[in-house]
């Protein structure tokens, strides 16, 4: 199975009554609306993308019922203001690599998103060094692997943890 198709069955069995948010590279918004119509066809799925006003419209009309959102990072990190007061059953990222540098707009905007269930899907983890996994768990699991300074001294530049790097 495609992970695609995973998460949806995965998101089927979320009974929490919240909206569901993936956040995804522009180039396959639509690619997730037409999977959710193939596996999952009962569940609302809004694509958040267009002009700002149409993606603001979306937004604050989000319930807090189950429906999934689908948005790419360029607009999430755009209309973070927007979802400051929205909490979601799950929060995915697709392509998690895109969230790889710490200090980038596009990984701030994701991280201060209030969920209860976070999840990453991505083929490369680790695309430069061990700070693009500490961004990846920053997300995932917030304070888990301490905060950056810490987990560059302890893991990245300290020798007996040599095996991380393997």
């Amino acid at each position: 199975m495609g992970k695609t198709l995973e998460s949806i069955v995965f998101m089927s069995t979320i009974t929490e009554e919240a909206p569901i948010l993936i956040v995804s590279p522009k180039s396959v918004l639509y690619n997730w609306e037409a999977e959710f119509q193939k596996w999952l066809p009962s569940l609302k799925v809004v694509v958040l993308s267009g002009e700002k006003g149409e993606r603001e419209n979306s937004i604050l009309g989000m319930g807090k019922e189950k429906a999934a959102y689908v948005t790419s990072y360029d607009s999430l990190r755009n209309d973070l203001p927007l979802y400051e007061k929205k909490h979601f059953s799950l929060i995915l990222v697709d392509e998690g690599q895109y969230i790889k540098n710490a200090y980038a707009q596009k990984s701030k905007a994701v991280k201060e998103l209030d969920a209860t269930t976070r999840f990453a899907l991505t083929g490369t983890p680790i695309e430069n060094n061990l700070g693009d996994l500490w961004s990846l768990f920053d997300f995932l699991m917030p304070c888990f692997l301490g905060d950056y300074d810490s987990f560059q001294i302890h893991y990245v530049k300290n020798e007996a943890n040599a095996k991380l790097r393997q």
